[in-house]
Parts: structure tokens; C-alpha cells; sequence
């Protein structure tokens, strides 16, 4: 058996370990899709190794290897490393951040997987324009007898 070792985009500084039958070495930097508590996320594997510090019957199987683009460098992979170290930083946080959006995160649409994927929704620079949350008002309309829809944004 194969164990994945995968960061994660989530606020733990950790590694996450997951069985994999068709893994090798040299799947290090490609992205996979794992399950993670009650959600399906995607993370970048690490390190490829033949045993676990966590027990066998807690090792939850990685669901799928996205080998739709290259592999992440290990060069690449050596500066997150001590990007995270130096920075006190999850490893999965900082890969999350270093990569372009659609890479650490694919759309519900049109992603390798071919379905929904947990994914936070992407930041909006400070000061641009359109930047901060819309904020519908229909229903304040609705409610003083204006049936038109505005929307505004902060």
C-alpha cells in the first residue's frame, strides 16, 4: 500500500496521510482530489511514502490523482516548504496562495473531476473598483411597494 502525504488548503500545520493503490514517486506535485471531514478538496501531494504514523484503519483512500496538467516542480515544491516554515505557515495554506486560482481551486464546471468541489470563493482586491460584497435590495423594494430590483455594491 501506498500512503499520499497531501497539503491541504485548511488552517493546520500538517500533512495529511491517504491510501493510494496506483501512486508513485513520481506523482510528487500533482494535484488530488481527497476527502476531508464531510467535504471532497483538493490538495497537492507531497511526498510519496510505504508507511504512516496513523493507523491503517484511519486512512481514508485519495479519491483521485488530477494528472490533467503537470506536475507542481520539486523546486518549486522546496520553496513552499520553507516559505511555510519560515512564515509559520500551514503548507497547504501557503501552496493554496502561491498557485493561480484555478489551480489550487477548479471550478464547479469544467474541473477534472466533473463535479462540485468545496472551495472558498476568490478574494477581491482591496481598492478595486467594484471590490466589497453586493448587497441586493429588492426585497426593502419589494416590502415598500417598489417592484424594481437594485443592486448596489460596497
Amino acid at each position: 500500500m501506498t500512503i499520499l502525504r497531501v497539503a491541504i488548503d485548511v488552517p493546520l500545520p500538517t500533512l495529511f496521510d491517504y491510501r493510494s493503490e496506483d501512486a508513485t514517486r513520481a506523482d510528487i506535485g500533482y494535484r488530488v482530489l481527497v476527502p476531508f471531514g464531510k467535504k471532497r478538496l483538493v490538495g497537492v501531494i507531497w511526498d510519496v511514502v510505504a508507511k504512516s504514523k496513523v493507523a491503517d484503519s484511519r486512512l481514508r483512500s485519495a479519491e483521485k490523482i488530477l494528472r490533467d496538467v503537470a506536475p507542481l516542480p520539486r523546486e518549486w515544491l522546496a520553496l513552499v516548504e520553507f516559505c511555510s516554515s519560515y512564515y509559520h505557515g500551514p503548507p497547504g495554506e501557503v501552496v493554496a496562495a502561491a498557485l493561480p486560482p484555478r489551480r489550487a481551486y477548479p471550478d464547479r464546471q469544467g474541473s477534472a473531476c466533473g463535479d462540485s468541489i468545496a472551495a472558498p470563493a476568490p478574494a477581491r482586491a482591496a481598492g478595486a473598483v467594484g471590490a466589497g460584497p453586493r448587497i441586493g435590495i429588492r426585497s426593502r423594494c419589494a416590502s415598500e411597494g417598489k417592484p424594481k430590483s437594485v443592486e448596489a455594491r460596497h
